[in-house]
């Protein structure tokens, strides 16, 4: 492997200060506690805390959306949080910004899988370049959540797949097997990875005859016992989950879900979005002129390219027609796909030399990154986030809104209720007042609303359901219209019966309501 990472003194220095441009504008992104912390969030800086605090070790992540609690993510981005929030005291801004540096630094072997992808050292940086303004990819690494732990390792598995598979070289067994299996901890339907992988090993097996790694009994035990070592945490928690009747195949629908052709129409929506929100999220129609040229493009790369980049592509497909999903991030690794095909295609265009060709190609490059970097600004501004369900209120946005409740409360004792989504869970909230609230203002309020027994959090914050006191604060969450009306409806006339409001002010897109007695 030192082939791959030679001497070359300016080739690394020129890679480290891409990734430390590339950091730049991701602190940019998140400076002033410009991330999003919601639900997900805050449960699990809750439960990574507890993992230190209270030694309370765990073998299971987060349930999986859409299986019934059946299925569980790894616990791996618990242990990674763990530390984080331990040193950081606390504050989402740690994580944040770790996990944003280790996106940045898949720059690096971004690099050395596209030289070797292409043979061409022009290409690969080309897809440096796109990497580091890509607007996706700066909210993904620095997104709170288990999916943003796959980052770099997804770089590392298509690389070495390339390498095994495509190259038949040995070599990359042990990265191959160590990305997949870390891939899987951060995202269980990353299990998608599984069909490319069998593309490249098939492709192997025919290409490579009796030299092909298949027949290599060695290296296809190092790589089974690696990636089961890996994932075995998941494999035991899923089995203690089935022999206690919570986990089942039957249980998951699986039959009705392979036979709803009627899924098939969401997917592509999820895909052509994808490649947009990648080639050109602020100038959507000329993204689309762009992968049209983009797809005459791909034509010209070699068979295996081809074959390659195909199964990278569609590789998420088979799965999510069993078990279908509509939210963007279940694509993460498509965008580096579409960015090698781009990269492929300016070049292309640009080693035709003629004026009108070098003006084309910078064009693209340059639609490229105003559209990042707009969308970057737009984001900034609206206080969104492409990943979160709920959008227009970031971290600064919430801290002002506690700030508000203990200068209207003047030190006295104050409560309050939240409307929340999920509905009925008020762990965000409990975080904050417990983490920011009380190390600033040396007390918490009191919660009034749903029974928390059994939930998320429910230690961080007195309840009573019943009494509130003189000082009430009503809560509500942005994005709320996926709730029914009823259950809004029943919400007010709760908040109605406590006090009338007296006052309502506006952080971000959450509404906080003042109903003093």
């Amino acid at each position: 492997m030192k082939e791959f990472f030679g001497k070359e003194r300016k080739t690394i220095l020129l890679l480290l200060a891409a990734v430390f441009f590339a950091f730049l504008i991701s602190y940019l992104s998140m400076k002033d506690n410009s991330i999003a912390f919601w639900f997900d969030q805050s449960r699990d800086a809750h439960l990574a805390s507890k993992i230190i605090e209270d030694h309370d070790l765990k073998i299971l992540g987060p349930s999986a959306s859409g299986t019934n609690d059946a299925v569980y993510h790894g616990v791996l981005y618990y242990y990674f949080l763990a530390p984080l929030y331990y040193f950081g005291h606390g504050n989402p801004m740690v994580p944040a910004m770790v996990l944003s540096f280790l996106g940045c630094l898949g720059i690096i072997p971004l690099y050395y899988f596209s030289k070797r992808f292409f043979s061409s050292t022009k290409i690969a940086w080309i897809t440096v370049f796109g990497y580091v303004f890509s607007v996706e990819i700066i909210q993904l690494s620095s997104w709170l959540s288990n999916p943003s732990l796959a980052v770099v390792p997804l770089i590392i598995f298509y690389w070495s797949l390339w390498e095994v598979g495509f190259k038949n070289n040995k070599a990359f067994i042990i990265p191959l097997a160590i990305s997949m299996g870390i891939s899987l901890q951060a995202a269980l339907w990353l299990i998608y990875l599984f069909g490319p992988l069998l593309v490249a090993l098939l492709y192997n097996y025919e290409h490579f005859s009796k030299k092909s790694v298949l027949r290599d009994w060695k290296s296809n035990i190092i790589f089974i016992s690696i990636v089961f070592l890996l994932v075995s945490s998941i494999l035991i928690g899923q089995l203690m989950l089935w022999k206690n009747g919570i986990f089942s195949l039957e249980g998951l629908g699986l039959s009705e879900k392979i036979t709803n052709t009627s899924i098939l129409i969401p997917l592509f929506k999820v895909y052509f979005s994808k490649i947009i929100q990648t080639i050109g999220p602020y100038t959507p129609v000329v993204a689309f002129l762009i992968l049209m040229a983009s797809i005459s493009g791909f034509t010209q790369l070699p068979k295996n390219n081809r074959i390659f980049l195909i199964s990278w592509i569609l590789g998420p497909f088979w799965l999510f027609l069993i078990e279908p999903r509509n939210s963007i991030h279940i694509l993460i690794s498509l965008e580096l796909a579409i960015i090698l095909i781009l990269s492929f295609q300016v070049t292309q265009i640009w080693q035709k030399k003629s004026f009108v060709s070098k003006l084309i190609a910078a064009t693209l490059i340059g639609v490229y990154v105003f559209s990042n970097l707009m969308m970057f600004k737009n984001h900034k501004d609206t206080s969104s986030n492409i990943f979160s369900p709920q959008q227009g209120t970031n971290l600064a946005d919430q801290l002002s809104l506690i700030d508000y409740t203990y200068a209207k409360a003047s030190g006295g004792d104050f409560t309050f209720s939240a409307f929340t989504n999920p509905h009925g869970y008020y762990i965000t909230w409990a975080y904050l007042y417990d983490w920011y609230g009380q190390k600033k203002y040396g007390y918490k309020p009191t919660f009034v609303g749903p029974n928390q027994s059994g939930l998320f959090g429910e230690e961080l914050l007195l309840r009573d359901d019943v009494s509130r006191a003189k000082i009430h604060f009503t809560i509500v969450e942005p994005d709320l219209e996926v709730l029914p009306q009823i259950t809004r409806d029943l919400f007010i006339e709760e908040q109605n019966r406590l006090a009338p409001i007296v006052e309502t002010k506006m952080f971000g897109s959450t509404k906080i309501e003042f109903r003093p007695i």
